[in-house]
């Protein structure tokens, strides 16, 4: 039995980026419909990490500076028309969110506490007052979504989008007890964050299952032919880290060296996340590592509560924390335009499901700021083509879903998900993750087919689909890795390790060319202004 629901907007994710597209939907009034792998406001990575939001701008800064730092730390492969659009309305992004109920840590004179984060050249991050919150970001927007009449379904994973390149027309799903469902939709968003599974070493603040994601939007998008762009870009993060350049704390290695005093003086002031996290694991890899954190004696007060945890840096304070290498994010996705409209009429994309936001690296705290604006785009555009669109629904497509999903639920033998997955993350871990070499990512791309093309296990389907997805990112990050023979931002290759502007300042697309995976090139998105 297959069960129907019918709306204008279908939204498919439970983050930031899918509520605030809701909230934006809602506010078009039309029938909207959101749908979450998990159960919603305890799923997916926006739920566990979500701290610092770059929306404010104070004196001397500006849009046009804004949009200067993206370009700088993004390597200048941002696709311009989208952070000139969110560098002119981030300000307006933080009032609505207080609006919505969003509270910031301001100052005893009732100024924002807004410190600043690494890659920015001026003071923009705001911070979620905990003191005054006992509610994330998303449950925050997620209220909102609610009191505007949005209709929430969780613990359903989309398989299948419905529809041809003439326009969408809904989306198969199943539940996690084995019932299917039919989601038919005039407009479709895809929010459901990116692959933060695909390597083992995840940020400790999704550590727990149920934060993973496995790159079910990036499939989704493939399966539909929509470029994916920038997938070569792996995010990772210097990891313990969590306020303690706020407190004073500065890096050293296993000979006490305060190395980045030996680098370039723009790096220790405006350094991005990829770029100290190359220079820490350069001084691993050439024997000087551990890397620590030194951490001051004394602490102001003030800054302590600010941050909060006070346990915590009183028993740090004078001590060395030895830092470990985290995988955070992938930085590419579907390529969508400044209305967060893909290649597919009725088809949107926002925050982690969609690339081309930050190019080659990113600044701290600009992903929340990604996946709000970029969701408040979605949202609206897509509320505006539902009501000039209508669906026409194929019956087949949904007949073929159901019957693959039942043979995959029905299958006994074959790998288990979790050794899948397993493999796919140490493989991609020790070939194809901070230092890249042509000959050890084709042994890993052999490794990455090999592993898709197993037959796996479907008594639990859930799981099966897990490691079918994971696998598929695997191979897309690691062809575009192939392709892209340079180094620019998180992408560091020992085989060719300089910058090269004249053949590289543009895109690696990933294409489904009648179900084969195709590597090509597109420009980057310029813009006067």
């Amino acid at each position: 039995m297959i069960k129907t629901v019918k709306s204008d907007v279908l939204i498919i994710g439970g983050g930031i980026a899918a509520t605030m597209a809701a909230v934006a939907a809602a506010g078009k009034k039309v029938n909207t419909v959101l749908v979450d792998k998990g159960t919603f406001f305890t799923s997916g990575s926006s739920c566990a990490d979500l701290g610092g939001l770059a929306a404010f701008m104070g004196p001397g800064d500006n849009p046009e500076l804004l949009f200067e730092d993206l370009l700088r730390t993004g390597y200048e492969l941002n696709e311009q028309n989208l952070i000139w659009k969110a560098a002119q309305s981030i300000v307006e992004l933080g009032q609505f969110l207080e609006r919505i109920g969003m509270r910031f840590v301001k100052q005893p004179d009732g100024r924002y506490w807004s410190p600043r984060g690494l890659g920015h050249s001026a003071d923009r991050d705001l911070y979620i007052d905990r003191k005054l919150l006992n509610l994330h970001a998303v449950e925050i927007v997620g209220k909102e979504a609610w009191r505007r009449g949005i209709k929430f379904f969780d613990n359903i994973r989309i398989t299948k989008i419905l529809g041809d390149n003439d326009g969408v027309a809904g989306a198969i799903g199943v539940s996690r007890d084995g019932k299917f469902w039919l989601f038919e939709s005039k407009a479709i968003i895809l929010a459901a964050g990116g692959a933060n599974n695909l390597y083992p070493n995840a940020c400790s603040a999704i550590q727990d299952p149920k934060y993973w994601t496995v790159g079910d939007a990036f499939t989704l998008a493939y399966e539909k032919g929509i470029p994916l762009i920038d997938m070569e870009f792996a995010n990772f993060r210097e990891g313990r880290a969590v306020g303690i350049r706020r407190v004073g704390g500065y890096l050293v290695n296993a000979r006490g060296e305060n190395f980045l005093k030996n680098y370039p003086p723009d790096l220790v002031i405006k350094a991005s996340r990829g770029k100290l996290v190359e220079v820490i694991f350069k001084e691993i890899y050439e024997g000087r590592g551990p890397v620590y954190w030194q951490i001051p004696e004394k602490i102001p007060e003030t800054t302590i509560q600010r941050l909060g945890n006070p346990d915590y840096w009183t028993k740090t304070a004078g001590k060395k924390v030895e830092i470990i290498i985290d995988f955070q994010s992938l930085l590419g996705g579907a390529k969508i335009n400044e209305k967060a409209e893909t290649s597919i009429k009725g088809l949107y994309a926002a925050g982690e499901s969609a690339g081309g936001f930050h190019g080659a690296d990113r600044m701290q705290s600009m992903r929340w700021t990604e996946c709000s604006v970029e969701g408040l785009w979605a949202g609206m555009n897509a509320a505006e083509y539902a009501l000039k669109n209508d669906v026409e629904l194929n019956i087949n497509q949904v007949n073929d879903e159901i019957t693959r999903l039942r043979e995959l639920g029905e299958r006994r033998t074959g790998a288990e998900p979790s050794k899948v997955i397993e493999a796919v993350r140490n493989t991609m871990w020790k070939q194809c993750s901070i230092m890249k070499e042509a000959e050890e990512m084709k042994k890993c791309l052999e490794t990455i087919i090999m592993l898709k093309e197993k037959n796996i296990n479907g008594e639990n389907l859930f799981a099966a689909l897990d490691a079918t997805n994971l696998a598929l990112v695997a191979e897309m990050v690691t062809r575009a890795s192939l392709k892209r023979e340079e180094t620019r931002g998180f992408h560091t290759r020992r085989d060719f390790p300089d910058r090269d502007d004249v053949n590289w300042l543009k895109h690696v697309a990933i294409m489904n060319s009648d179900g084969k995976m195709s590597v090509t090139t597109i420009p980057v998105t310029r813009i006067k202004r």
